[in-house]
């Protein structure tokens, strides 16, 4: 056996401090009883906000679909072919 007793009693005071955190995350975010008056202050986001959002989101998306092989070869390989080759990238830059 290793004998790391003292990495092991770290990681048990760094869990218990990394719970004690969440807890009180937890009770200002979900227990934490406000006064009403800040509900009637709430307004929609501006659409700057919501449009960068939905930009986002769309991306992410996007980027998801590269993890299907057809759509990677079709649009990854190409550019790591270029890149790769200097030749190859420098035809391709200066239009030679």
């Amino acid at each position: 056996m290793a004998k790391f007793y003292l990495l092991a009693l770290l990681a048990v005071i760094v869990s218990i401090i990394t719970l004690a955190s969440f807890l009180k995350f937890q009770r200002y975010a979900f227990y934490n009883k406000e006064n009403g008056n800040k509900d009637k202050n709430l307004r929609e986001v501006p659409f700057p906000m919501v449009f960068s959002m939905v930009i986002l989101g769309a991306l992410c998306i996007l980027l998801s679909l590269i993890a299907i092989p057809q759509v990677r070869e079709m649009f990854l390989t190409p550019a790591i072919n270029v890149l790769m080759d200097p030749q190859l990238y420098t035809s391709t830059i200066l239009g030679m």
